[in-house]
C-alpha cells in the first residue's frame, strides 16, 4: 500500500472519530461593550459604549482529551450610546459573526478555559450586499472566555473581547473596541437512529 493511501486513510479515520465526538451547541451572549478614549474630527467622544445580544450556534469539529475547538455563527445587535461636544447619540446596529475557539478543560473541575478569535462585518449588511467594500470591511476580535458546566449540556460562560486591527475610530462608534460578556450555552446530541428489522 502506497503512504498517500495510509495517510488517507488515517485522515479519513481521524475524521470519523472526531465528528462522532462532536457536538452543536447553541448560545445566548449579553454584554456590556465600551471605548477608551476615541475621536472623531479632533473632538473626543465621551462615554462611549454599548450592550449587546448575541444568538447562534456553535460546531465542535475536534476533540482530543481535554482540548477541543469549535467553529460558530451568530447574530449580534449592538446598543450603543455616546455624547461628541453637546450632542449625545444613539445607535442600533447589527453584526454577523463568526467565532473560532481553542478550549482546555480543567481535569476533575467543571471549568474550561477558551481562547480564539471572532471574526465579523464592519459595516451594516445593505441589501444583502455581502461585498468587501474596502480593507476596513471586517474587524477580528480576540477572545479569552472562562466556562463553568452546571451539567453535560449547560455551561454559563463569562468573556473578555478585544479588537485586534488598527482601525480607524469611526467604526467604533457603533462597534466599541473591548466587551465583557457573560452567556449561556446548550449542547445539542443528534443520535443517528438505526433502522430496527420487523
Amino acid at each position: 500500500m502506497k503512504k498517500k493511501h495510509l495517510c488517507l486513510i488515517l485522515f479519513l479515520s481521524y475524521c470519523y472519530q472526531s465528528y462522532a465526538q462532536s457536538k452543536h451547541t447553541l448560545f445566548l451572549n449579553t454584554g456590556y461593550a465600551f471605548n477608551d478614549d476615541i475621536e472623531l474630527k479632533e473632538s473626543l467622544i465621551r462615554k462611549s459604549k454599548g450592550y449587546s445580544i448575541d444568538l447562534g450556534f456553535t460546531y465542535r469539529f475536534f476533540t482530543r482529551k481535554q482540548f477541543s475547538s469549535e467553529i460558530g455563527f451568530s447574530g449580534k445587535t449592538i446598543f450603543a450610546t455616546g455624547s461628541l461636544l453637546a450632542n449625545t447619540f444613539h445607535a442600533t446596529t447589527f453584526r454577523i459573526t463568526a467565532p473560532l475557539k481553542f478550549t482546555y478543560l480543567l481535569p476533575r473541575t467543571n471549568f474550561a478555559f477558551t481562547s480564539g478569535f471572532i471574526f465579523q462585518n464592519n459595516v451594516d449588511f445593505t441589501e444583502f450586499d455581502f461585498r468587501l467594500r474596502d480593507k476596513y470591511a471586517w474587524r477580528v476580535n480576540y477572545l479569552l472566555e472562562v466556562r463553568y458546566a452546571l451539567n453535560q449540556q449547560i455551561n454559563l460562560t463569562l468573556a473578555w473581547h478585544s479588537n485586534l486591527r488598527n482601525i480607524p475610530n469611526p467604526y467604533f462608534i457603533n462597534d466599541p473596541k473591548m466587551a465583557i460578556v457573560i452567556g449561556v450555552t446548550k449542547a445539542i446530541y443528534f443520535n443517528k437512529k438505526k433502522n430496527k428489522k420487523p
